[in-house]
């Protein structure tokens, strides 16, 4: 996979060539993300995409923001519908997609599939929830406790993956996603700062959430 479309999205060329080159130098199929142009003075989202489709690329995803926007102002929804009708390939559909309505909203332009970004933080079942929504079935939110435990679990899992300086450096930002609207959440994220070891970080879940393993 290619993530860096955005950065080359001025020269449409060049792009090509280097998607080229890498379809040709692997035996594995080759996916693109892309925003919709450099600003938006240089919109050009279709001229890029039928290069990457051209170039051989399998997919395209396309985040509907320009590299300027970062993850300010509202995703262009017409312009990945544009994508999706100008080439042949899948193209996934990128951007500020949190809720029911944003699913909806963006499977409209009709995408062949949804990518879930930052609204996944701290929220892992934001997929259940998306696909007992398509598939017409029940949704139960977790509750906060479950929450904790999960994250707890999450915790354990980076440790045996990365090691505890590591898991811990990466979770005093990523707990906060999980705490996010709970009671002592504020308090909790003040503590985190300076843990850094599991045992601390299971002593501040303890003291702000009455939770212990």
């Amino acid at each position: 996979a290619l993530a860096a479309g955005a950065d080359y999205a001025g020269d449409v060329e060049y792009l090509e060539k280097m998607v080229r080159s890498v379809v040709e130098n692997v035996s594995k199929p080759v996916s693109v993300k892309i925003r919709i142009g450099w600003d938006h003075q240089s919109i050009n989202h279709i001229e890029i995409a039928k290069a990457i489709e051209r170039a051989g690329a399998s997919l395209i995803c396309v985040h509907g923001r320009t590299k300027s926007d970062f993850y300010g102002g509202k995703v262009n929804l017409d312009a990945i519908r544009e994508v999706k009708e100008n080439v042949g390939i899948p193209v996934i559909g990128n951007g500020d997609v949190k809720t029911i309505e944003d699913l909806d909203n963006m499977l409209a332009t009709g995408v062949d599939f949804v990518m879930i970004g930052r609204a996944s933080l701290g929220n892992p079942w934001i997929f259940k929830e998306f696909n007992a929504h398509l598939e017409n079935k029940e949704y139960i939110k977790p509750t906060d406790e479950e929450k904790i435990l999960f994250l707890l679990d999450h915790l354990n899992k980076l440790v045996k993956l990365k090691g505890e300086k590591i898991a811990i450096l990466e979770m005093r930002s990523l707990a906060a996603w999980y705490v996010k609207g709970m009671k002592n959440s504020k308090e909790f994220k003040l503590k985190l700062i300076n843990i850094k070891t599991v045992e601390e970080f299971n002593q501040i879940v303890y003291e702000c959430f009455n939770i212990k393993l």
